[in-house]
């Protein structure tokens, strides 16, 4: 099942965000967003669509500190 951008991020649970933002603030994670690293965080089976919705919006332009900013929110 392929999930877009939005749904990959909403569907991780509050504590997986708050890591996944610290990881990205403090640079443990960042661009190119690899499913291994991300795994360690948010689980085998959400790692590929997060690493795709992470590079999605990398590539339209949104930094590492704004990532991790709005994903906190």
């Amino acid at each position: 099942m392929k999930l877009r951008d939005g749904e990959a991020l909403a569907q991780l649970r509050e504590n997986d965000l708050r890591s996944l933002a610290g990881a990205i603030r403090t640079g443990r994670i960042c661009f190119p967003y690899s499913v291994s690293s991300l795994s360690r965080i948010v689980g085998s089976q959400m790692a590929g669509p997060v690493a795709a919705a992470l590079q999605s919006l990398t590539n339209q332009g949104c930094g590492s500190d704004a990532l991790a900013f709005c994903i906190e929110m």
